[in-house]
């Protein structure tokens, strides 16, 4: 599997927290942390395991800490391997 683009997680991404948090996707600030947005610890479980299964990567939950924002875990996920 190839790897995603930073693009195409962000979309995926703040699609799924919207439809999450039942706001419009315009609504989602991708520069917030998520527990600003309202996503809980256990969300961010369900969170990194859909993207674990969509893309195909390792994603430790602890690098969900690390990398608290749409933007960032995006940049995270499409870095360097």
């Amino acid at each position: 599997m190839s790897v995603p683009s930073g693009p195409e997680i962000t979309d995926w991404l703040t699609g799924h927290l919207a439809a999450l948090l039942e706001v419009p996707a315009e609504e989602i600030d991708v520069t917030a942390p998520l527990d600003s947005l309202g996503v809980t610890s256990m969300e961010e479980v369900a969170i990194t395991a859909e993207l674990e299964a969509r893309y195909g990567v390792a994603l430790p939950v602890a690098d969900m800490r690390r990398h608290p924002t749409v933007e960032s875990l995006a940049g995270h996920l499409t870095g360097p391997r």
